[in-house]
């Protein structure tokens, strides 16, 4: 991933040739085909895994391991104290593939919301301040 120039790729398990690479490198969007600013990937299991575009974005997208878009989710919120779900500033993800939750890691507003696998909202009840 490289969140400056706005993509990510796929490599080879011996690094030495590029498979894949979503986005448009060098230039920033929140289309189909533009990041900005992806933060974090997590693998949900051997078919499905989720990109947060959201250093600059506010979007969660499952794509399938060859860089087909499954679907996303997000929109702007307002920082510090958005309450609505779905709604987020700055997301990172993690996954739990034991439960089969996305967790977002909505940073600017301080709190972690919880979605099931295909992108519904499951919980915002974790209140989390971020150390600076």
């Amino acid at each position: 991933m490289d969140a400056d120039n706005q993509f990510v790729s796929k490599f080879t398990h011996d690094g030495k040739k590029r498979l894949l690479t979503l986005g448009t490198p060098g230039m920033p969007g929140t289309d189909d085909t533009h990041f900005s600013r992806p933060t974090f990937m997590a693998f949900m299991d051997a078919n499905t895994w989720y990109l947060a575009d959201g250093y600059d974005g506010t979007r969660v997208i499952k794509y399938d391991m060859n860089g087909k878009k499954l679907l996303e989710w997000g929109m702007k919120g307002t920082p510090p104290n958005e309450s609505v779900p779905l709604f987020q500033q700055r997301a990172r993800n993690r996954r739990r593939s034991d439960t089969r939750r996305v967790y977002v890691n909505d940073r600017n507003n301080g709190r972690v919301q919880v979605f099931d696998e295909t992108g519904s909202f499951w919980t915002s009840g974790i209140s989390v301040r971020a150390r600076r």
